[in-house]
């Protein structure tokens, strides 16, 4: 194995690395590389390379296309944090036949995603493809075909239109963290994500355009595993989703914020949300009373709550804290709370 990481090399990828056809293991991350990747690094004459780490350099061009077959015992590639422009070649990527992570996120990459690409990538278990210039639909497949892979971040892109999907297709899914944020989506909220991925623990939703309600039931065989769920800054409306809360017995922090939500919180809310570790809510239509004492045997488990430019009333009162004794963050701005 080479590994060369976080120095002051410059220059090209030296292509005599090529030549090292028993190397296992090469990280050159963290330097000042620049030019193009040598094609016959991924290619099948690295019959032992398992793990390629470029990240964090200058390297630009194209991610190379293969000449003679991909290296066959690859499982990890790094390649974010550089200059890579132009499409992403899935027909590479997917002939690396023991390939587990890929993270081109970082970069200048564009165009779209095909659905017959991601067939072909059936052992991948994370995918970052964040922070390019992605765009297009994001295929249905990604949640049907790639039975392995439990982390896909493609936030921070262009990615456009609906996402109702009804995954009726789906086999045994392992998806436990979807990243969505910051793209162009839109339509109504993409419930099959919730009550189709079983093993899902965080979806991120924030910064796109999805609108009307959030569902207020969920058609789930069981409790949802969700730890996390943030949709602040989209365009939806109506009341809160207590169904859908109460779905969740295992979240932990919820993001509303900055959406059109109307709805009168009262006590069941603060019943409902007790267990929760972060909640925010601010910049919607919400209204109500904060409650003056609660009974002394209830906690909540707040450690940040922010309820900001709502129309909350009433009385900050030391029952209402003492029941928050985690409480590490508050703002309540932008109310008629005395």
């Amino acid at each position: 194995e080479i590994k060369w990481a976080n120095n002051e090399l410059t220059g090209t990828i030296p292509r005599s690395l090529t030549k090292l056809v028993n190397l296992e293991e090469l990280d050159l991350s963290g330097n000042m590389l620049t030019g193009n990747i040598p094609s016959a690094l991924l290619s099948s004459q690295m019959t032992n390379l398992e793990e390629l780490d470029l990240s964090n350099n200058m390297i630009d061009g194209a991610v190379p296309g293969l000449q003679n077959g991909a290296a066959p015992e690859l499982e990890y590639l790094d390649l974010s944090n550089n200059k890579l422009s132009g499409g992403i070649p899935f027909r590479l990527i997917g002939a690396f036949p023991k390939l587990e992570e890929l993270d081109l996120s970082n970069n200048n990459l564009s165009g779209g995603i095909g659905a017959r690409a991601l067939q072909e990538m059936a052992e991948l278990e994370r995918m970052d493809l964040s922070s390019n210039a992605l765009e297009g639909n994001i295929p249905e497949e990604f949640f049907t075909d790639m039975p392995e892979l439990k982390i896909l971040d493609l936030s921070n892109n262009k990615f456009s239109g609906r996402m109702a999907y009804d995954l009726r297709n789906i086999r045994d899914t392992e998806l436990d963290e979807l990243y969505l944020s910051n793209n162009m989506l839109s339509g109504d909220f993409p419930v099959a994500l919730l009550s189709k991925l079983d093993e899902l623990e965080v979806l991120k939703l924030n910064g796109n355009q999805f609108s009307g309600p959030l569902p207020t039931t969920l058609d789930a065989d069981e409790a949802l595993e969700v730890r996390e769920l943030d949709v602040s800054d989209n365009k939806l409306t109506g009341p809160l989703p207590f169904g859908l809360l109460e779905a969740m017995p295992e979240l932990e922090k919820l993001n509303l914020a900055r959406n059109q939500l109307v709805d009168e919180v009262d006590m069941r809310f603060w019943s409902t949300v007790k267990d929760l570790k972060e909640l925010d809510m601010a910049g919607n239509k919400l209204r109500g009373v904060l409650p003056e004492k609660f009974d002394a045997d209830f906690d909540l488990d707040l450690e940040a709550l922010d309820l900001s430019s709502n129309a909350f009333s009433g009385e900050l009162t030391e029952s209402f804290l003492k029941a928050m004794d985690d409480l590490q963050r508050l703002d309540l701005s932008g109310n008629e709370i005395t």
